[in-house]
């Protein structure tokens, strides 16, 4: 399955899955559960989320680390230290419109520009979460001992990153460290 669009810039920007590996191969896919599907709507982002009950049930729970798939194929690898709500929130104010106006993220629009067009291909978008676990350490601010949370979803991005690089010696194609 491929894809071609051009970017607010006027390059064209090409997208082709065919190499690119299914989640159920990589090591660590045992590890992230399916937390829900995105699908066209008429929302100005042209998609919205539909949570699965995994994803309701922790809808205030901070640090995750997920992956995005299309067709089964792992697109993206992601972190985040705050909500599921949050971060996908986020993703949908990546419209041409927001990114002409440079309101939105170029992460946003390109994962959100990705998404419309494979969507209209009818082309299955799956997102797979794993909770990073929640650490408190006590520390001293200027004096005074606070109870703070350890921020860990960085690193267990970071390991499924690595693991996946080692594994196809490449990593997903809307990865960190790739050339969006």
């Amino acid at each position: 399955m491929k894809i071609s669009f051009i970017e607010p810039s006027g390059k064209e920007k090409h997208y082709d899955l065919t190499n690119t590996p299914h989640r159920e191969s990589f090591a660590f896919s045992r590890f992230f559960s399916l937390a829900g599907t995105i699908v066209k709507s008429d929302k100005s982002s042209g998609y919205k989320y539909i949570r699965s009950s995994h994803w309701q049930e922790n809808k205030n729970r901070s640090g995750w680390v997920y992956m995005i798939c299309i067709e089964g194929k792992i697109i993206k690898i992601g972190q985040t230290d705050a909500t599921l709500n949050s971060r996908f929130s986020s993703y949908q104010a990546g419209t041409r419109k927001n990114r002409i106006k440079g309101t939105c993220s170029v992460t946003n629009w390109y994962l959100s520009e990705v998404w419309r067009q494979f969507l209209d291909k009818d082309a299955k978008i799956e997102i797979f979460v794993m909770q990073a676990p929640e650490m408190l350490q006590e520390v001293n601010v200027f004096g005074v001992r606070k109870q703070v949370r350890n921020k860990l979803a960085y690193v267990y991005e970071s390991a499924a990153l690595d693991k996946f690089e080692k594994q196809y010696g490449k990593f997903p194609i809307l990865s960190k460290n790739t050339n969006l």
